[in-house]
């Protein structure tokens, strides 16, 4: 049974840096972190019509999702030939805009999912 949340939990961006850093990919080429900087993510995020500010929390949301999205499924995509980084960033935002999940879905899937294998 998952703990009783409240929607006031946010992720940081310590909190998104760490996560960020502790991913282990599918890609064998890249076993471990990120596959893209908050630099190198700023012009899709902004394409995407999210604010490309490192402090923002949907842009830090964004940020963590699209590399989490590459980390879990590129082995998935690559099999379809995708290889397009908005392949990914389409990924994160649709997984940011899921409208049946709970508020702050990034917050708890870190909190539920994520913190406890790492």
């Amino acid at each position: 049974m998952m703990p009783n949340h409240q929607e006031s939990e946010k992720l940081d961006r310590v909190t998104a840096e760490r996560w960020v850093r502790g991913m282990r990919n599918e890609d064998s080429a890249r076993p471990s972190g990120g596959k893209w900087t908050m630099d190198e993510l700023k012009p899709m995020a902004q394409k995407f019509g999210i604010n490309p500010d490192p402090e923002d929390e949907k842009f830090i949301e964004f940020w963590v999702m699209t590399n989490a999205m590459y980390s879990d499924y590129c082995g998935v995509a690559k099999k379809f030939n995708i290889v397009s980084p908005e392949f990914y960033g389409l990924m994160a935002k649709a997984w940011m805009e899921d409208k049946d999940a709970m508020p702050n879905k990034t917050a708890l899937y870190y909190e539920n999912i994520v913190k406890k294998n790492q």
